[in-house]
């Protein structure tokens, strides 16, 4: 267990540098010092080691060991980066609202470090798409949401990261002009 919490600490700290690396990139460095936080909190970073791989999130083997995720539950509620935080659930249905600009350019900047640090050098410009198209866009996202999320996973895999950043540093949400 000792070594599982000195190797999640580091998968942690190495995922928030790659946050903060992409946000920095897109001209938000001080969002990106910040992310994610509350994965320092005792009920995400004592699940985290009980659960770490090193290969996947944590949270994953969570779920596969008894169906949900106490960490996963404290996580999304407090990271406005995540889909879930923005739906509102009441009487049986599901009402995903949009993400605001700032916390959906996180999301991105989250994925593209997830799949450095899970993929290391394995990783490329198409693998956010990929990841999108096999399994994120299952999530609940409004529609405005979902079509920019798209859009901006094919020009990440078309223009390459980096190109794609530095039109965010100096536009901001260039597709909100489109929509």
């Amino acid at each position: 267990m000792t070594n599982n919490f000195f190797k999640h600490l580091s998968v942690v700290m190495r995922h928030k540098h790659e946050v903060y690396k992409a946000m920095k990139l897109c001209g938000h460095p001080i969002q990106g010092l910040f992310h994610d936080m509350s994965k320092f909190s005792p009920v995400e970073f004592i699940e985290s080691v009980k659960f770490f791989q090193g290969n996947r999130s944590p949270i994953e083997a969570a779920k596969e060991d008894h169906g949900y995720s106490l960490a996963w539950f404290h996580h999304r509620g407090h990271n406005p980066h995540h889909s879930q935080y923005w739906c509102d659930i009441s009487f049986g249905e599901i009402k995903p609202c949009e993400i605001p600009w700032k916390y959906l350019l996180e999301l991105i900047c989250d994925g593209i470090a997830a799949g450095k640090i899970y993929q290391d050098n394995k990783w490329n410009d198409n693998n956010p798409l990929q990841y999108w198209q096999g399994r994120d866009n299952k999530s609940f996202y409004h529609e405005k949401t979902r079509i920019k999320l798209d859009k901006y996973y094919h020009d990440i895999a078309r223009f390459g990261w980096e190109t794609v950043a530095n039109k965010i540093k100096q536009h901001g949400d260039y597709l909100s002009k489109f929509m």
